[in-house]
């Protein structure tokens, strides 16, 4: 599908018993540069009212600092000793997350986990090697019906 003249994307998937699959293959077809992005924005998900009680775990290893308007302010930074380190499975409890996250560590496969646990319910997601970066959100800023929703 062309998105303009200069960008022709290729969005191909598919859901199987290991999970959904989304593969976008994007090809310049312009004479110019064409810087181009692409995200999944997927919301995960337990069985519990609020996210305060549920276990996150989150492989990163840095964090990307932000102003008041979201927009980075600096660096990569280290997670250890930050409300930030989620490596090890720990409740989100009053954590405020609209951040992105780098330094992923991987399994055998390649590929890095990101795990919701609460209310008995448990929510995986993994990315493979193309997705060096992952944003996490808590619904903080969310209306109320939704404000730290699980």
């Amino acid at each position: 599908m062309a998105l303009s003249r200069w960008l022709d994307t290729n969005p191909n998937g598919g859901a199987a018993a290991s999970g959904l699959t989304v593969t976008v293959v994007a090809t310049n077809v312009g004479s110019r540069p064409a810087p181009w992005g692409t995200a999944q924005h997927p919301y995960l998900a337990v069985a519990t009212q609020r996210i305060d009680d549920s276990e996150l775990t989150l492989p990163a290893a840095s964090w990307l600092p932000v102003d008041d308007r979201l927009i980075p302010s600096g660096p990569p930074q280290d997670v250890t000793g930050t409300q930030f380190d989620f490596r090890v499975p720990r409740k989100l409890a009053t954590t405020e997350l609209d951040h992105a996250f780098t330094d992923l560590s991987r399994d055998g496969d390649g590929l890095a986990w990101v795990r919701l646990e609460g209310g008995g319910a448990r929510t995986a997601m993994w990315l493979d090697a193309s997705y060096g970066w992952l944003q996490v959100f808590t619904s903080d800023s969310l209306e109320s019906e939704s404000y730290r929703a699980a």
